[in-house]
């Protein structure tokens, strides 16, 4: 996550030799001042290379360093510029000998015409840390110039990844763009200070459009796009009902795809407001943007009556992302900031975690992925995501106090037993209400569909019975399908215990589908077709007989019939 400083005192100056000076900063603090965010079209000077893991050394030194471009059409002059790394944050100091223009060592001048290069290292600069971090470049008016993101992923190759190796920009044209950056194709590993070893031409990207608007503090709120924009002129951000019409806010984060503007003070938390921008922007390229209205809504601390776990993908493709769905099945919009989700062994102790997307405010009714990878907000959210096992596990949801606000578990043995192949097939919640620990409350995705990302899902029930009195359906299960037998129920306190278990037409027990245990106030029995034996069961019509009590002394039947069939 992108962390905010603000201005400080500049207090050690370095002097470099053959490169640009850097004053190092005399400490990280929390606030940034107020950041422009409106992004020249072209931009004035490129961040083209990055060497942020120099060792081993491959034939450069083992040195960090980052490589500017300029690909506008006047000279720059650095005086006043900053570099920002992350919340580290350095001036380019213009003190006799300033700049490496053209090839290293042979050009020098306080000036890049355009076209030439300059080259960023020394101890002056801030620590490019080999897990990732953001770059930035801003002018000396203060105003984002180019900002990007590196990580050891953006290597293709294991080997380059473990370093030695530097990352260029490929493609100028699409300098915004993280399929721009490739690694050194160099002998050298590297090309500070002079033209990049690889040149590529993406597809222009597609049309930016409003993804989302969130809260961002109690004065400022944000329009999220799939891609960067800027103003072009004058902007409002509109909202309804109520007619509200805000001007924008001064953003407090480098390289966020969006906007940020003030908030009505007159906002209800009841309503689900519809924003819509007016105004003349752009994408960071010049291009069109699409004005789709988002939903907007002021949220609620979440908490146990909210938010669920509500389908989990801990078996994914080869290459696909490991996920989590959370469900919002309250009546109040609420804000996922201080949330963490941890994973568990199945007794509750804590193997690991981390955070959901942060200032991600989930409407009611709403889905939300964990890690969020449509929508991730760079500079916003904190992706870091606790790696699912497929072996049996807890999942616990909580807020900074340890609260727990809902809890699951998962395992591979509660996938449908008819599946040739469970992998790429998520687990879901049948109810939303039901506790998430019972395993009668999982089962697989439809085949055909595989998962339900942000969508209801394909086994969603939610409409109980009553266990007062005697209730006989009919149901039937098909070999070919990975429906199984759902029974709801519900009871009118806690306490209660309950069993499922099939007979057959002559009466012999086929299976003890749920042994004799503790209930929830309601929740969902299942039976998956199998015997005892974990053998699928002949054709024909099987009853089920529920037995229920309380240790107060109640008790109660409920029987049904069911019928399986061959197709």
């Amino acid at each position: 996550m992108v962390e905010m400083v603000e201005l400080v005192e500049l207090v050690e100056m370095v002097e470099l030799v053959e490169m640009v000076e850097l004053v190092e900063t005399s400490e990280t603090i929390e606030t940034f001042e107020t950041i422009e965010t409106v992004v020249s079209n072209p931009p004035k000077l490129l961040i083209s290379e990055v060497m942020f893991d120099p060792e081993p050394a491959v034939g450069l030194g083992e040195e960090e360093y980052i490589e500017v471009f300029n690909a506008g059409a006047d000279t720059v002059d650095l005086r006043g510029w900053r570099v920002v790394v992350g919340t580290e944050r350095v001036v380019i100091v213009v003190i006799g000998v300033v700049g490496v223009v053209g090839v290293i060592g042979e050009v020098r001048s306080d000036k890049i015409p355009p076209g030439e290069y300059g080259v960023l290292r020394g101890k002056g600069l801030p620590v490019l840390r080999n897990t990732g971090d953001r770059i930035t470049l801003v002018d000396g008016e203060g105003r984002e110039v180019h900002s990007m993101e590196y990580s050891p992923d953006m290597h293709k190759d294991a080997l380059k990844a473990h370093g030695g190796w530097s990352l260029e920009l490929a493609d100028m044209k699409h300098w915004n763009e993280p399929e721009a950056w490739r690694s050194s194709e160099d002998p050298s590993g590297g090309t500070p200070g002079r033209a990049n070893s690889v040149s590529i031409e993406l597809p222009d990207p597609e049309m930016p459009r409003m993804i989302r608007a969130g809260w961002y503090d109690e004065s400022r709120m944000f329009v999220y796009f799939s891609g960067t924009v800027r103003q072009s002129g004058d902007c409002l951000a509109r909202f309804e009902p109520g007619g509200w019409a805000v001007a924008p806010a001064q953003g407090p984060v480098y390289g966020f795809p969006g906007l940020f503007f003030n908030v009505p003070q007159a906002l209800s938390d009841t309503i689900i407001y519809s924003v819509t921008l007016e105004g003349s922007l752009t994408s960071c390229y010049g291009g069109p943007v699409q004005l789709n209205p988002v939903g907007f809504a002021v949220p609620h601390h979440p908490d146990s009556s909210s938010i669920v776990i509500n389908e989990i993908m801990f078996d994914p493709q080869t290459g696909d992302l490991e996920w989590i769905e959370l469900l919002n099945r309250g009546k109040y919009a609420v804000d996922l900031k201080d949330l963490i989700l941890a994973r568990a062994d199945t007794s509750g102790i804590i193997k690991t975690f981390s955070f959901p997307p942060s200032n991600f405010v989930l409407p009611p009714s709403s889905f939300v992925l964990c890690p969020d990878s449509l929508t991730l907000l760079s500079g916003l959210t904190r992706p870091s995501f606790p790696s699912l096992t497929n072996a049996s596990s807890r999942l616990i949801l909580m807020d900074l106090s340890q609260r727990v606000i809902d809890e699951a578990i998962y395992s591979h043995d509660w996938h449908d037993p008819y599946l040739s192949d469970s992998k790429g097939i998520s687990l879901e919640r049948i109810d939303p209400v039901a506790s998430g620990l019972l395993r009668s409350n999982w089962y697989s995705c439809n085949e055909s569909i595989k998962a339900t990302p942000c969508q209801v899902n394909s086994h969603y029930q939610s409409i109980p019975y009553s266990l007062k009195s005697i209730h006989y359906s009919l149901f039937t299960i098909h070999s070919s399908s990975s429906e199984p037998m759902l029974i709801h129920y519900e009871f009118p306190s806690k306490g209660w215990f309950h069993e499922l278990r099939v007979y057959d037409r002559s009466g012999a027990l086929v299976r003890t589908a749920v042994p004799f245990s503790l209930a929830g106030t309601s929740g969902v029995l299942m039976w998956d077709g199998l015997d005892d034996r974990k053998q699928r069961v002949p054709e024909g019509i099987y009853v089920l007989i529920v037995r229920y009590r309380h240790p107060g002394g109640q008790w109660g039947r409920w029987k049904g019939v069911c019928g399986f069939t061959m197709d």
